[in-house]
């Protein structure tokens, strides 16, 4: 199976752009998305732990649950210590930022706003991705 991203994005501009670009740019993993933070924690209850995403991708005001809501969920479950939890949000708010941090996000990225800083973002998923291939 090859590693994927976990992406809880409800915009669905934002999340057929991920995707497009990441398909193009990564051709060694795959992405599955969700559209809510209770679709996200259904999804990854429902995973077997060999079938864990290898990173998460949430927006921060995702419906259902906010991003800090759904980490500190993911944090009382040892399952998901070691997947890297990305946040990104339209709005850089530094206590935001601080939040997520503390909940275990691993980075917190402005959305991006041109093809540019889209690519930028994939190209430092792929490289964890690939670390993450040539770790097992």
């Amino acid at each position: 199976m090859l590693p994927y991203i976990l992406l809880a994005e409800d915009d669905p501009d934002d999340r057929i752009s991920f995707v497009n670009d990441f398909e193009k740019q990564i051709v060694f993993a795959a992405v599955e998305t969700v559209n809510d933070g209770q679709a996200l924690l259904d999804f990854l209850s429902n995973c077997r732990w060999d079938k864990l995403p290898s990173i998460i991708l949430i927006d921060y005001k995702i419906p259902c649950l906010t991003a800090p809501e759904i980490l500190r969920e993911l944090s009382a479950d040892s399952r998901y210590s070691n997947i890297p939890k990305f946040i990104w949000s339209a709005a850089e708010l530094s206590k935001e930022i601080d939040e997520c941090k503390q909940l275990g996000a691993s980075y917190y990225f402005q959305k991006p706003s041109g093809p540019g800083e889209l690519e930028d973002l994939i190209r430092q998923m792929g490289e964890l991705l690939n670390a993450e291939l040539n770790n097992h």
